[in-house]
């Protein structure tokens, strides 16, 4: 982590909107491994302030929305959530099934079942084009089967 901060203590003045979101990804991944570490450097807040800087500086960056919604999500406030996974859709409509099924999850966790459930289809059906795309679908899938007793005809079928 010590380059990493060494590369954001010397970014231009402009700002470097990619460096603070590969920094707090870089630091979400480190602290999975030393969890002694997340709490020293309070991972949680450290991440969100870059991922806030990183959409700040690049707002049309759609992953960046996603992963700055993540944040929120983890810690269930779900309207600050909902804005950013909705703000990721606005800049580049379906571009992850990941962002999708964290959309459709807390649209349902802020009362809008129906709506929450159509995103969630849309997610369960999206054509994946990386693994996170694929983590996505298989969330959805699983939690429209799951915890909203579909049943896998009527996913496929409701898109």
């Amino acid at each position: 982590m010590d380059y990493a901060k060494k590369a954001l203590a010397v970014e231009p003045s402009t700002g470097n909107a990619g460096a603070h979101k590969w920094y707090a990804l870089a630091l979400g991944k480190l602290v999975q491994v030393d969890h002694k570490l997340a709490k020293a450097v309070r991972a949680d807040e450290e991440m969100t302030r870059h991922l806030e800087k990183s959409v700040k500086l690049d707002p049309k960056d759609a992953y960046a929305w996603f992963f700055l919604g993540h944040q929120h999500y983890q810690r269930k406030d779900y309207k600050e959530a909902l804005k950013c996974f909705q703000k990721g859709e606005e800049v580049k409509p379906g571009f992850s099934a990941i962002n999708l099924y964290h959309l459709g999850d807390t649209l349902v966790h802020e009362g809008k079942k129906e709506e929450g459930l159509a995103v969630l289809i849309r997610a369960a059906n999206f054509h994946c084009q990386s693994m996170l795309d694929n983590k996505g679908k298989v969330m959805a899938r699983g939690k429209l089967t799951q915890s909203h007793k579909m049943k896998s005809e009527d996913i496929s079928v409701a898109f």
